[in-house]
């Protein structure tokens, strides 16, 4: 690849705004440098996943919510990623609607949103299709877009160098692990130990040789010895990947002790609660924004099934409102009057 086709790849994999043209760009390019950038590294893709699944799993109630359930996750993984996820609203023959999923490769019109219209593009196997709808006809959830560009979404790590960073630590890190070990000989060397060499030098490893002096025929062979050289990978450049790692996941709003950082039980409790709390909601207000906009409903959307798991905190609830049911009985309260006090009255 010449300097001058590389440059201008990374000019347009790195454009701002983004358009179709340069995501698809940018991808190819990654795809044959090998630059996966930080969408590539461990940390990242698990963040998503964990945003999708929890945002995945919950509960839509409304009139048109079963054509928006099978999409939440997506929705959720879209946002965070590239800050958009866009589909075309389809209405069927018997008064259901239909959401495709769909790319922005371009908007068009004035300041007022309700001027917008846009051109999609749906990528197939083989094949892509470029269509035109009003701007009524779209659902696009945008995150963090930037004032000079509202119709546009953002990627939570967009312009950080924090990600390109880590990725750059992770390719040197499984740079350094596909080393093959390398062989050390102290002269001089035998029939054996020369075959001991060629069998290193042909796996792509390092063969250091110590004489002392010249190699000579009279050498003892008593006297050799061989080993092995490990890398040992600097416990700064280890360091330092655990920290970025940590700052990635809480960039894309998933406490770092959810994805498998050391914390106490209460510490993930409180870590989960947060990320329900914060990340995810803020993905459900904005669902419910655009849907109400375009589709004229007012969705429902709660986390009981998400907080569902946290059967510890539930047992303490449950056991704290038995003490004050026994306390209000021991009092004098009636059973009945006891049990709806505590909140344990069915």
């Amino acid at each position: 690849m010449t300097g001058r086709l590389r440059a201008w790849l990374e000019t347009r994999a790195e454009a701002t705004p983004p358009d179709f043209t340069n995501l698809r760009i940018a991808d190819a390019y990654q795809q044959v440098t090998g630059k996966l950038g930080v969408r590539g590294s461990a940390v990242y893709l698990a963040a998503l996943n964990f945003i999708e699944d929890s945002l995945g799993i919950a509960q839509v109630e409304g009139y048109f919510s079963e054509s928006l359930r099978p999409h939440l996750g997506s929705i959720g993984r879209g946002l965070s990623d590239f800050g958009e996820c866009v589909f075309e609203i389809r209405l069927q023959g018997d008064g259901t609607i239909e959401l495709v999923p769909s790319a922005i490769a371009a908007v068009t019109g004035g300041a007022e949103r309700e001027s917008w219209s846009y051109t999609l593009v749906r990528q197939g196997p083989t094949a892509s299709e470029t269509i035109h709808r009003p701007g009524s006809a779209v659902l696009a959830f945008t995150a963090h877009a930037n004032p000079k560009t509202p119709w546009r979404g953002r990627g939570r790590l967009e312009a950080s160098g924090t990600g390109d960073l880590l990725a750059s630590l992770e390719a040197q890190l499984a740079s350094e692990s596909r080393f093959n070990p390398a062989r050390a000989v102290s002269c001089g060397i035998t029939a054996e130990q020369r075959k001991e060499v060629s069998v290193a030098l042909s796996q792509g490893g390092l063969v250091a040789i110590s004489a002392g002096g010249a190699i000579a025929a009279t050498s003892p062979a008593g006297a050799l010895t061989t080993g092995v050289i490990k890398n040992e990978t600097s416990a700064a450049i280890v360091a330092l990947h655990q920290s970025l790692s940590a700052q990635i996941s809480s960039a894309l709003g998933v406490p770092h002790d959810l994805l498998g950082g050391a914390a106490s039980e209460a510490g993930t409790r409180e870590s989960f609660r947060r990320f329900a709390a914060s990340t995810i909601s803020a993905l459900i207000e904005i669902i419910k924004t655009e849907w109400a906009l375009k589709v004229g409903e007012k969705l429902e959307i709660n986390l009981d099934t998400l907080r569902a798991g946290d059967i510890s905190a539930k047992a303490r609830a449950v056991g704290s409102r038995a003490n004050a049911f026994k306390n209000l009985v021991s009092g004098g309260v009636t059973v009945e009057k006891a049990l709806q006090i505590a909140g344990l009255a069915e």
